[in-house]
């Protein structure tokens, strides 16, 4: 009984990744930067046009 346990041992760990996963990061970040920079434009543009818009309501009315 105990042999049969034995070859129901869990399956070996998986190999460690390959080096070639910090170059990925290294690209990663990189284009996450890229992401964030492209929303935070997009809402400095939002609160530009906003503010033009109240601009416009104040002086013109």
């Amino acid at each position: 009984a105990l042999a049969g346990c034995s070859t129901d041992a869990p399956p070996p760990p998986p190999p460690p990744p390959v080096p070639t996963a910090p170059q990925a990061t290294i690209l990663d970040d990189p284009l996450r930067a890229i992401e964030k920079a492209k929303s935070v434009e997009g809402t400095v543009q939002e609160s530009k046009d906003r503010a033009d818009a109240a601009l416009e309501e104040a002086e013109g009315g």
